[in-house]
């Protein structure tokens, strides 16, 4: 028997501190949102903190305490309003005008699978696609089956000559520009002709969250330099300073691309108040796009755990379809939206 009560008493303090972590986590949010790094990178995974909810409701069942049993509930509670709103089943109204289809997609520097890429893209058939972390070759048009599609393209590269930008169009291209900022390259922003009626688009890559390893001791790996290289002050500077330029825009817009930022992040809340997210006004589930299997200590049942990959925007426009693309060679997948002008 004190082994048995033993037992109970360690599983009830256990579950007792995750869920006072909980508690302290939520009021660390509410109160400094990503303002530090650490609380920064737990807003990123805040889905995973939840994750072990249900085992410790379960347990916090079996034990027959209450104290621990309401705080379960509680929490429990705080985790259904906040994420079970992604799988309530949306099913927007069908067009009743001509639509606007949009692809945004991550390449990846060194796709080896560009075949497929093309083949995928053929099958949707979309009007415009936002691609980043484009080859040479796609900057240079050698790559015939993927520009041949589209008869307006504009390219950027770095130095590098790697992880540029490209916008493949149907319509034509009125003017484009570069933004500030520290991105990988600068935001891209461009007008379209769509049958008489001028829309801003914009592509956009934000800098990867990461900074100097503060313990480079360890190996840079991976996983080791997601928690200990991880730093959002120039991601989110760049998003700040596209939201300033968004709040100014006088044209309806889409604004698509890699945020390298989750939808769990406090920034996210700010992007959501300047622009619609398509895949939360249209899709259902989370909509995880990265990272897809392409870094070898990512073992190949894990999915993706977060996502970074949008596509935004006006209130001129409406959601109409949207979904997760196939994988295609990348760390990330791609989304197929469409839009039709709101009258």
């Amino acid at each position: 028997m004190t082994r048995i009560r033993s037992i109970k008493y360690g599983t009830l303090l256990f579950i007792a501190t995750y869920l006072s972590g909980l508690v302290l986590y939520l009021g660390c949010r509410m109160l400094f949102g990503d303002e530090y790094w650490w609380l920064g990178l737990l807003n990123e995974f805040a889905w995973l903190l939840f994750l072990p909810l249900p085992i410790s409701l379960g347990l916090s069942v079996l034990l027959r305490n209450r104290p621990v049993l309401i705080g379960n509930l509680l929490l429990t509670a705080v985790a259904l309003v906040w994420f079970a709103p992604s799988y309530l089943l949306i099913n927007p109204s069908p067009a009743t005008t001509p639509t606007l289809k949009v692809v945004t997609f991550n390449t990846w520097g060194v796709n080896p699978r560009l075949d497929e890429v093309d083949a995928w893209l053929q099958e949707m058939e979309p009007d415009i696609v936002f691609l980043q972390e484009i080859l040479p070759s796609l900057a240079d048009n050698e790559v015939e089956a993927i520009n041949g599609l589209f008869p307006y393209r504009a390219s950027q590269t770095t130095a590098e000559r790697m992880y540029g930008n490209l916008l493949l169009s149907r319509y034509p291209i009125l003017s484009e520009e570069n933004l500030p900022g520290e991105g990988v390259p600068a935001q891209h922003r461009f007008t379209l002709d769509i049958n008489g009626r001028v829309v801003a688009v914009y592509n956009v890559h934000m800098a990867q969250p990461f900074g100097k390893n503060r313990l480079s001791f360890l190996p840079d790996s991976f996983i080791t330099g997601t928690i200990f290289r991880y730093d959002n002050r120039v991601r989110n500077q760049e998003i700040r300073q596209l939201l300033s330029l968004i709040e100014r825009e006088q044209l309806p817009f889409i604004v698509a691309g890699d945020f390298n930022m989750s939808d769990d992040t406090a920034i996210y809340q700010e992007i959501s108040a300047v622009m619609i997210d398509s895949f939360r006004e249209g899709g259902t589930g989370f909509g995880k796009s990265w990272p897809i299997r392409v870094v070898e200590e990512i073992p190949p049942f894990i999915p993706p755990i977060l996502r970074v990959d949008y596509i935004w925007h006006s209130q001129n426009l409406r959601t109409t379809r949207v979904f997760r693309g196939p994988p295609l060679g990348s760390d990330h997948l791609p989304f197929f939206a469409e839009f039709e002008f709101a009258e």
